[in-house]
């Protein structure tokens, strides 16, 4: 697979110059498809190592043959359905977890549409309609729906016109058990103005440790932290946005709607316009040439599978110590439980956006 990758980053080069950039994209399209196919096969790999509970692995640097070490189980059911499990047909995962470069069988013959997923016609008429992320990547792998978060202008108006009017907006965990009559509130309507730029400072400054803490303390030896990050996506920063907050019980506000039904709601697209604010920032200046480089995200990418098998064992050998005889499904169901704990939140939604069968 690493000689593949060289052919790639050959082809990255050699599209540099006005004389081979034909030669290169014709290369590029037709490496598509192997690039599918070299992922699929190391995500099945992947799980063939999970499953069979292999301790340890060794490539011959000469032959290229690889040795497993592993130990027999008496809880592990050695054919091929065993295997396969709930998995029995190998598929990528949904769209909104799809890893970079891997597509539907059915959308292979939509790689125009495929590779510019946001900006179809009709959203290039609505542009101004929306507040949305810089798609800086110039290829099918890094143009998906990961790289992409927008917000219509109609929703965020509507949004703000609640957050507005809301009696209560919560900064204290304590708040969110608070007993508030219709009177009260009646007259604390309109608070929520005087909260907003408080909320939206809250919220900058948890997307900012989020982001510094993925590539400081989860994944520190990135070469590029900040192409990491980007591949990583706003949609993964969200994630754990909206998990923090409600792992704090805070951020939630408290209105009336037009019909007088009382609401209580994280105002997600308030958020995620003060994400895609932040995001376009952040990345305002960021080499386009390396978010490009398939040699660099595919390093980045073994990064996040390193410490997701190193993880997982560790969460794997704890459970094994308090239940002996416990299966493999049964620790793997638990840890897919229990992931936000074992990994923490910013971990388990990387390895979420990157790995095929990491959270099926």
């Amino acid at each position: 697979m690493k000689y593949w990758r060289e052919v790639q980053k050959f082809i990255d080069q050699i599209s540099l110059s006005v004389k081979t950039a034909d030669l290169s994209a014709m290369l590029d399209h037709e490496m598509k498809d192997l690039q599918q196919l070299m992922r699929k096969t190391t995500g099945f790999l992947e799980h063939i190592r999970l499953y069979l509970q292999v301790e340890e692995e060794h490539v011959d640097s000469i032959t290229g043959v690889i040795k497993a070490n592993m130990s027999y189980h008496l809880d592990i059911d050695y054919t091929i359905p065993g295997l396969m499990g709930d998995h029995k047909e190998i598929r990528i995962s949904s769209d909104e977890e799809n890893i970079p470069g891997i597509l539907d069988e059915t959308e292979e013959m939509l790689s125009l549409a495929q590779s510019i997923i946001i900006e179809t016609a009709e959203h290039r008429l609505n542009m101004a309609s929306n507040f949305s992320t810089p798609m800086i990547g110039s290829r099918d792998w890094n143009r998906s729906p990961d790289y992409s978060m927008e917000v219509p202008v109609r929703e965020y108006d509507e949004t703000l016109k609640n957050f507005k009017k809301s009696y209560l907006v919560i900064f204290d965990p304590e708040e969110k058990n608070k007993t508030i009559t219709p009177a009260q509130a009646a007259i604390l309507k309109g608070s929520g103005e005087s909260a907003l730029e408080r909320y939206a400072l809250l919220i900058r400054k948890l997307v900012e440790r989020i982001a510094e803490d993925i590539i400081t303390k989860d994944f520190p030896n990135m070469d590029r932290p900040d192409i990491f990050l980007y591949h990583t996506g706003p949609n993964t920063i969200y994630r754990c946005v909206i998990a923090f907050l409600e792992q704090q019980g805070i951020g939630e506000i408290n209105y009336y709607d037009e019909k007088g039904s009382p609401m209580r709601e994280l105002p997600d697209v308030f958020i995620r316009k003060e994400l895609i604010l932040w995001w376009q920032n952040r990345f305002k200046v960021i080499n386009a040439e390396e978010v490009d480089s398939y040699l660099i995200y595919s390093r980045e990418l073994e990064m996040v599978k390193m410490e997701f098998r190193h993880s997982f064992d560790v969460a794997a050998g704890l459970r094994r110590k308090e239940y002996p005889g416990i299966s493999f499904s049964e620790v793997e169901k638990y840890i897919k439980k229990n992931s936000y704990r074992l990994f923490g939140i910013r971990k388990t939604e990387v390895f979420r956006r990157f790995l095929i069968f990491a959270f099926l």
